[in-house]
């Protein structure tokens, strides 16, 4: 760790600034490790959850709200696989148990409450977790079959329903659909101009296009183009300006995804 570490958020024992990579403790069974606001979680080898840091909203999870400026372990369960964390903290279980705590100002923890958690607390999201994503004030869970759940903050549409309204619980947003497949290139394929005022050529030499799909930021389909040409044109222009996903699916059953941004 280095950096800024007047809350003990280096895990070095002390408060302090360090300017270099500096190594926390002897241990070399460490998993996984991930930086919060102002406080550290790592994972062992040995699936035992530690934290370090500030904790005045409870985000170290050990049931108090006093800064730690070592790592300390949290609680003697062995099954922890990773967790996000923020402010607020989204941690997965090697069974797919979602447990939350730390901020919850803003129903980030989906327990519908705006109470902070000073320990781990577990969250029922649809079925398994398989990833969490821990936003400033708001929180993402990805279940097996690829939806994608939300709660919290929502005052800017961070998450993605098409409102404004804050998410007390997690609420199923979309599911993704393609997006997270390994994708098979395609050779001599080209989409032009991009960025675009709006219209995009799509070329394929050696195969023709099957179909095309457009996603926004976020994953969701919001357009769906079928042919079988070696050449089209896709029209973006009563699209918002922005960045899109296009996933283009070949005659040959490969595809590839590019990242388009509309001005």
């Amino acid at each position: 760790t280095w950096g800024v570490g007047l809350n003990g958020q280096l895990g070095l024992g002390a408060t302090m600034f360090v300017n270099v990579p500096t190594q926390v403790g002897t241990g070399t069974d460490w998993a996984f490790a991930t930086a919060g606001e102002q406080h550290g979680v790592a994972v062992k080898t040995n699936g035992t959850l530690w934290v370090w840091g500030y904790n005045a909203q409870g985000q170290l999870g050990d049931n108090t709200t006093v800064n730690k400026t070592a790592p300390i372990q949290i609680g003697i369960d062995t099954n922890w696989l990773q967790v996000q964390a923020n402010n607020h903290n989204l941690g997965l279980k090697t069974d797919g148990t979602v447990w939350v705590w730390g901020l919850n100002t803003s129903y980030q923890l989906g327990d519908a409450t705006i109470t902070n958690r000073t320990s781990p607390q577990q969250l029922t999201v649809g079925s398994a977790v398989q990833q969490v994503i821990a936003g400033g004030s708001f929180s993402f869970f990805q279940v097996a079959n690829g939806t994608i759940y939300a709660c919290g903050n929502n005052s800017d549409g961070m998450l993605g329903d098409g409102t404004y309204l804050s998410r007390e619980t997690p609420l199923a947003i979309f599911q993704c659909s393609g997006l997270g497949i390994e994708e098979l290139e395609a050779t001599q394929f080209a989409l032009y101009p991009n960025p675009t005022q709006g219209v995009v050529f799509l070329k394929a030499e050696n195969t023709a296009i099957r179909e095309v799909e457009v996603y926004d930021i976020f994953g969701k389909s919001i357009y769906t183009q079928t042919a079988v040409e070696n050449e089209l044109q896709l029209d973006l222009t009563q699209n918002p300006s922005g960045v899109y996903l296009v996933k283009i699916t070949f005659e040959n059953n490969s595809s590839i995804t590019r990242k388009v941004v509309v001005q």
